[in-house]
């Protein structure tokens, strides 16, 4: 294979939650394979990130979303607006859960009077709907499903715990949360999304290359919400609980890495993540007491 050829990782966004900082954008992950390129997530910020990483609007392949919180979707609007702007020769398909359908008529709505104001002055092309394909995936947590397969890579999504202790209405109508398998011709990279404890993405991740992991520091974390948020002492206690059961502590992302026998361990949406930040052992020595094989802690723009 040429080195032209190979898979390249980028981590456009390594922070994670809606939470504003210089150092680290939010969640967004590029796969370049075949030379093709594929986004998971669309943090804020992602169009700027992907020209920082050699990538305009109009050269994505496809777009994939994991669950539609906010710090996971917020550049998704624009960026859906500045290809169209490019005039693209066809739709983007943009895949996630129940619920994308929604997410992208509501972009078209936030975009439609820059759409008025910009169609007399562009060529012929596509109307901001037409140049989007949604399709939403159904995807559980007994059995990982092909969402997506062109000549580079094949797409698999399965349940994950991120929205587990939401109550069941809320569950129901969230559209569910996903983990992604990515096996292209040279390696097989799994991306948790966001996700607590799960033995789904365990299976998911069997034997994968690189997992790329969600981490948080709990601890600094709470020490977070109480000081810039006003969290009341009350609420630590299911904060807590949130933190470790719908996220993912570094000896979990650990434990998961060490079930599935995967090769490395990428560390992304770091949370909190903050820019006073200098030490990032906090998020990985925890991965390594239960992991023996590399663990990397991400910064943007970090490539694998």
């Amino acid at each position: 294979m040429q080195e032209s050829d190979a898979t390249r990782i980028v981590i456009l966004g390594s922070g994670g939650g809606p939470i504003p900082r210089s150092d680290r954008a939010e969640p967004a992950i590029l796969i370049e394979a075949g030379g093709e390129n594929y986004l998971f997530d669309t943090g804020d910020g992602v169009t700027r990130q992907l020209a920082r990483a050699g990538v305009g609007p109009n050269d994505l392949r496809a777009i994939f979303l994991s669950h539609l919180h906010l710090d996971h979707v917020g550049g998704l609007p624009y960026l859906v607006g500045a290809r169209w702007v490019y005039r693209p020769a066809g739709p983007l398909p943009v895949i996630g859960p129940a619920g994308t359908a929604r997410l992208i008529e509501g972009s078209g709505n936030f975009l439609a009077v820059p759409e008025d104001l910009f169609t007399p002055t562009l060529p012929k092309g596509l109307t901001v709907a037409e140049s989007v394909d949604v399709r939403e995936v159904d995807a559980g947590e007994a059995e990982a499903i092909i969402v997506y397969q062109d000549d580079n890579i094949t797409v698999r999504a399965i349940g994950n715990s991120h929205l587990a202790l939401l109550p069941p209405e809320l569950r129901a109508a969230s559209g569910g949360s996903f983990a992604y398998r990515i096996d292209a011709a040279d390696r097989s990279v799994v991306y948790t999304g966001d996700t607590g404890p799960s033995e789904a993405v365990i299976r998911l991740a069997r034997g994968a290359d690189i997992l790329i992991s969600e981490v948080v520091d709990v601890e600094a974390t709470l020490q977070y919400l109480t000081d810039q948020m006003g969290l009341p002492p009350a609420r630590l206690g299911a904060q807590d609980r949130f933190q470790r059961e719908a996220h993912l502590t570094p000896q979990e992302v650990g434990r998961i890495a060490r079930e599935a026998g995967v090769g490395m361990v990428v560390l992304t949406h770091l949370v909190p993540g903050l820019d006073s930040e200098r030490d990032t052992r906090r998020y990985s020595d925890g991965v390594r007491a239960e992991f023996a094989g590399p663990v990397v802690v991400a910064s943007d723009l970090a490539e694998y």
